[in-house]
């Protein structure tokens, strides 16, 4: 049964003053699929029933649900590849000279979904070549659904999930089987501190240092604004240009996907004093800054 465009676009707004992520009509087919279950789970006859009734004061503590699954968790260890690549044989090696004095690096993941691309990170931080082994290396991952955070701090993935993406040498030497599934190894899943966190909202109070927003999952035709949304469903890990200019210290890596909205390099540039570096590979745009 078709929803009511004006109850479509009541959802619509209300998921974006709540999460930054823009719904457009032609997305009803995934209101349906995603909230059908959880009218069902409520007792409504209906989407648009459920659509209804979170007008109601009564419908208020049902908002955040309906938030949350209206948001897309796509993700794969090493997802594109070729941003891990410059991260493994540019990036990496220019931030280990940067910071040398304090062999210290904190990575922050935003809408780290399930976590599989932080661990990817953590995996990648561990291989000889780059000596990185022995540094202090925080990995932060923040999502809006607490769901799948749950997942990542479990560290559990399913042999479908390892299969996309995950080397298999890695999966050996970082992973002890559990049944039929795989978890990551306990000093790897120490690494990674996970926070729900939604992004348009005020952030906790964190230390400048320096970090590397990792590339992820897709995040088609995002618009800007001080707060980035995403018709793709996502709230992206681009993050603002403000907030991110405000945390950024020197020596800092930003990765940004091929279609995410992002503040030009020149502002970052101007904030801190660095000198950007920008490259492309196959449609990702990595931006880099060496401070001055």
């Amino acid at each position: 049964m078709p929803i009511a465009p004006t109850q479509l676009s009541y959802l619509c707004d209300l998921v974006y003053r709540k999460s930054a992520i823009v719904l457009t009509a032609e997305k009803e087919y995934l209101v349906e699929s995603r909230l059908a279950p959880i009218a069902r789970a409520a007792g409504f006859d209906s989407v648009e029933a459920l659509i209804i009734s979170l007008r109601s004061p009564a419908g208020l503590s049902l908002q955040a649900v309906v938030v949350e699954a209206m948001t897309t968790n796509e993700t794969s260890f090493f997802r594109d590849l070729h941003p891990f690549d410059a991260l493994r044989q540019e990036l990496l090696p220019k931030l280990k000279l940067a910071r040398a004095s304090t062999r210290s690096l904190v990575i922050m993941s935003a809408a780290c979904s399930t976590g599989q691309e932080a661990y990817s990170l953590a995996m990648l931080l561990q291989e000889p070549a780059l000596d990185m082994a022995s540094w202090k290396i925080r990995i932060l991952g923040f999502d809006l659904s607490e769901a799948v955070l749950s997942r990542a701090r479990s560290g559990l993935y399913t042999q479908g999930e390892v299969n996309r993406g995950l080397p298999a040498p890695m999966l050996v030497k970082h992973f002890d089987r559990v049944g039929s599934d795989w978890q990551i190894k306990k000093a790897l899943r120490d690494q990674l501190e996970v926070r729900q966190m939604n992004l348009i909202e005020p952030w906790p109070t964190m230390a400048r240092a320096r970090r590397i927003p990792p590339p992820r999952r897709g995040r088609d035709h995002a618009e800007p604004r001080r707060a980035l949304r995403s018709r793709a469903g996502r709230q992206v890990d681009g993050l603002s240009g403000d907030r991110v200019g405000q945390m950024m210290a020197r020596s800092t890596v930003r990765t940004a996907g091929a279609t995410e909205a992002r503040a030009p390099p020149l502002v970052f540039a101007q904030r801190r004093r660095v000198r950007p570096w920008p490259c492309t590979l196959s449609g990702r745009e990595i931006f880099a800054s060496a401070g001055q």
